[in-house]
């Protein structure tokens, strides 16, 4: 049953503004969940959640591939995102299990997403995602491997500030991130394909999937109506959650 909370936890928020690894590692705070292969599963169930976007937005993926400038695009940005995501690793990786910058990573998401309140996107298409704009989502995107700091609020914020439709913002936030959660599956692939047919890697990749389409729909649904902002106040209070465990 714990690899199922896992899977929901990471279903939910890993679509949701709420850093998916930020709730992965203080539930594992919290369950006392010091498995020797933690990593490789959080990575199995990031694999879940790539399903689940690649399904829920198969048409514009397809619409997408088309379109060789934004496929080149979103290359350069899963290579810019990969060299940050590598250098903040090097740097700072070994206090990703400290409360403290947990805390600090949920503050920035918390402060990132209330400031939407007053910013709710322009009308830029995604035909005017160029290299600047690629480079640009790149840095976020791999800043965003902090816990408590949301890949998908910090993308989907900044796409907006920069003046793209918040659909636009929305679908490219998830797109971009595909390439992303692929080279982790495989650069983990060899801890992964081992347990992968284990009866709570099933389960936990079903619940991950399925909570991740859910929390699809949800978002899509809340920044149509420019609520974005409310997840802000649901991250200040893991901020406190964050000083307690």
């Amino acid at each position: 049953i714990v690899y199922v909370i896992f899977g929901v936890i990471q279903g939910i928020s890993e679509f949701l503004p709420i850093s998916s690894s930020g709730h992965l590692y203080i539930v594992s705070n919290i369950l006392k969940f010091c498995s020797s292969d933690k990593l490789a599963f959080f990575v199995w169930l990031h694999f879940a959640t790539l399903f689940a976007v690649l399904v829920f937005f198969y048409k514009e993926i397809v619409l997408i591939l088309k379109k060789k400038a934004i496929v080149t695009n979103i290359i350069i940005t899963t290579i810019v995102t990969s060299v940050m995501a590598i250098a903040i690793e090097k740097t700072i990786g070994i206090y990703f299990d400290n409360h403290h910058l947990i805390m600090y990573g949920f503050m920035a998401t918390a402060v990132l997403l209330l400031l939407s309140k007053f910013r709710s996107g322009g009308v830029m298409s995604i035909d005017q995602y160029n290299i600047k704009e690629a480079v640009i989502l790149g840095i976020v995107q791999g800043i965003a491997v902090i816990p408590g700091i949301s890949r998908s609020g910090i993308t989907i914020t900044t796409l907006m500030r920069r003046g793209f439709n918040p659909t636009i913002s929305f679908q490219l936030s998830f797109i971009a991130a595909i390439p992303v959660i692929l080279a982790a599956f495989i650069y983990e692939s060899s801890s992964i394909i081992h347990n992968a047919f284990s009866t709570i890697y099933v389960w936990g990749f079903i619940s991950a999937f399925i909570s991740g389409l859910a929390a699809l729909k949800i978002l899509n649904k809340v920044i149509s109506r420019k609520h974005l902002y409310y997840f802000g106040y649901y991250c200040v209070f893991m901020i406190a959650v964050s000083l307690i465990i």
